[in-house]
Formats: C-alpha cells, sequence, structure tokens
C-alpha cells in the first residue's frame, strides 16, 4: 500500500532515510517467502513446534540481522516467532492474531 503511494522518500521509526522502496520489496519478501514455507511445511504434515524449528528464513536473518547477536534475537523475537504462528493460523484459517 505504501508503495503505491510512490514516496520520494521514507523515514522510517529508525535508521537512514531511504530513498527507494528496496527495502519494502525486501519486507514484502520475507513476509511471501514466510507463508511459502509455512504453507509447505503445514502440507507436509508438520506441526506448528515442527514448523517453528524448520523455518528459519535464514538468508533474511543475515539481510536484516547481520552477525549482531541483539539484531539476532530481535529478528527472531519479534519477527520470527510471531511471523511463523501468524502464517500457520492464516495458512489453516484461523483468526489473525492481535
Amino acid at each position: 500500500m505504501l508503495r503505491a503511494l510512490e514516496p520520494a522518500r521514507i523515514v522510517p521509526g529508525h535508521g537512514e532515510v531511504m530513498r527507494d522502496d528496496a527495502y519494502l520489496r525486501r519486507l514484502a519478501a520475507l513476509l511471501a517467502e514466510t507463508r511459502t514455507q509455512v504453507r509447505a511445511a503445514i502440507a507436509d504434515g508438520l506441526t506448528l513446534e515442527q514448523v517453528r524449528e524448520q523455518v528459519t528464513l535464514a538468508e533474511f536473518e543475515r539481510e536484516f540481522a547481520g552477525d549482531d547477536p541483539a539484531r539476532v534475537r530481535a529478528f527472531r523475537a519479534f519477527y520470527l516467532q510471531p511471523g511463523i504462528e501468524q502464517a500457520w493460523k492464516e495458512a489453516n484459517g484461523e483468526p489473525r492474531s492481535k
């Protein structure tokens, strides 16, 4: 939705001012890959706990968190864990978390 506005600059809550939509495209790719991997794991008959162990999104973790241990922990705690659970609920037709 934000990309449709074609902003010249995006001022995030932290970090540098963005002058293109590259970051937004990477976030969209992260969300899409989360959904893809979770749906594939569900199709393989895995439980939510097994999906949490299998889906690591290591490429995106490296991209967004790098080698910084605090950022890796943050990615896992604030995106990976809730993102997998939300994708699981979505794939199983459950209501969204609030």
